[in-house]
């Protein structure tokens, strides 16, 4: 038997987990759950021949008892390998949606970390897998304790007394809880993007349920409970504005100064590596005139009301 399940194993993931690419999610999950239940069905063969072969000695030898306490045994078997089905599938299907892992070469063979800003559902991925993982082992083993003969019904209550003394005594807690969870039905911040929080500021690094994890630039890693978030300025979604002011001589001829500007602008778009980052060219918004200096300014995202405004690009 156990050559069998091994082997079936083996045949059904090469069949169907090896060089299959371009797959959804939701298929990959399903050839992995295919992949698990061949093995069980291999072991499941193997048992119901074993217990034809000796079903009379196993009625004769035991009696109401004992049978009662082979079928809870089967029962629970089966549940186990029941729910050990459902979290594989869940499993596959997380890590199938969760982001690849990607590098940068560095100087030499040293290989860098690519910084990427994370979809929606990868940033919420790890807490969904969490939960649902977690009520997927909690019901198997509530299903195996009513087999073995339990009462989960006080359990349950006793559960939900000790849960209701927990949140009385943990209320701090539960309002981080309950703000992390609004925090991400408003899509506020997602793992990647650079966020403010009024007091500290850094790269969203990770999130769980209670809290959230920014990287300062200068390395400090800050965790930040979300019942003391107020207002969050997030830095890193869809655009922003950077603007600048150029110090000139007294002397600078302002029109070379342009034409030197909106030519830098153009080769800065045309760039293989960064150009896309750019979604409107350097504009120039005027200039002033100071006592000591001239100073001219840019902007490229769309004319300002107020002039002179300082140099800005789109990112």
């Amino acid at each position: 038997m156990p050559i069998l399940a091994v082997g079936a194993s083996i045949l059904a993931r090469q069949r169907l987990l090896t060089g299959h690419l371009g797959q959804t999610p939701l298929q990959v999950a399903l050839r992995t759950l295919t992949v698990y239940l061949s093995g069980a069905a291999a072991w499941l063969f193997g048992l119901v021949l074993l217990g034809w072969t000796w079903r009379y000695h196993i009625v004769e030898s035991q009696s109401a008892e004992g049978l009662t306490v082979l079928r809870n045994g089967i029962d629970i078997i089966a549940i186990a390998v029941a729910g050990r089905a459902v979290t594989s599938f869940f499993n596959a299907l997380f890590n199938a949606y969760s982001p690849q892992a990607r590098s940068d070469a560095g100087d030499g063979n040293l290989a860098l970390p690519a910084a990427a800003v994370q979809t929606r559902l990868g940033s919420v991925l790890p807490i969904l897998r969490g939960f649902t993982l977690g009520a997927v082992i909690g019901l198997t083993i509530l299903l195996i304790l009513t087999q073995l003969g339990f009462g989960i019904g006080p359990l349950l209550a006793g559960f939900g007394i000790f849960g209701l003394a927990i949140s009385f005594g943990s209320q701090t807690l539960v309002k981080d809880i309950v703000s992390g969870f609004f925090f991400m039905v408003e899509d506020a911040f997602r793992v990647g993007e650079y966020i403010d929080t009024g007091k500290l500021k850094g790269t969203v690094e990770k999130i769980s349920p209670r809290s959230l994890q920014l990287r300062h630039q200068s390395g400090l890693l800050h965790t930040i409970p979300f019942g003391t978030l107020g207002s969050v300025t997030n830095a890193s979604r869809d655009w922003a504005t950077i603007k600048f002011s150029l110090r000139l001589d007294r002397t600078a001829d302002i029109e070379k100064a342009r034409k030197a500007i909106k030519k830098i602008g153009i080769e800065m778009q045309a760039d293989p590596e960064y150009g896309k980052s750019f979604l409107m060219p350097l504009k120039m918004q005027g200039w002033t005139r100071s006592p000591t200096q001239r100073s001219s300014s840019v902007r490229n995202l769309r004319p300002s009301r107020r002039w002179p405004a300082p140099f800005s690009a789109r990112l």
